[in-house]
């Protein structure tokens, strides 16, 4: 997905990785795209903390940000530039999702 989006010419003023983890795609991000506003969003304290240290450590902490919430219910402000979304969709247990983002129908 991030050669794709660099092949075409791509340069996202933010890159958002939405159920982050430790953030490996942020980070891959953050190599190829050298300027971009890094953003975590990740519901776990304790995979928060790790995703900001590892970032921290990339060198990439003045870039970045880790947000502990939701990404579903997470409202980000508006960019200046194009955002470019990352990662792999998280893989939960039913019981761990919000009654509000279930159909009843």
């Amino acid at each position: 997905m991030l050669r794709w989006a660099k092949s075409q010419s791509i340069e996202p003023a933010r890159i958002v990785e939405p159920g982050a983890g430790s953030s490996r795609f942020l980070l891959s991000a953050g190599r190829i795209f050298k300027t971009a506003e890094l953003v975590a969003i990740e519901v776990d304290p304790v995979a928060a903390m790790i995703a900001r240290a590892n970032l921290a450590v990339a060198g990439f902490a003045n870039r970045s940000v880790v947000l502990v919430r939701d990404y579903r219910s997470t409202v980000l402000p508006e960019s200046s530039g194009v955002t470019l979304y990352v990662g792999n969709p998280p893989y939960v247990r039913h019981h761990q999702i919000d009654s509000s983002f279930k159909s009843n129908g």
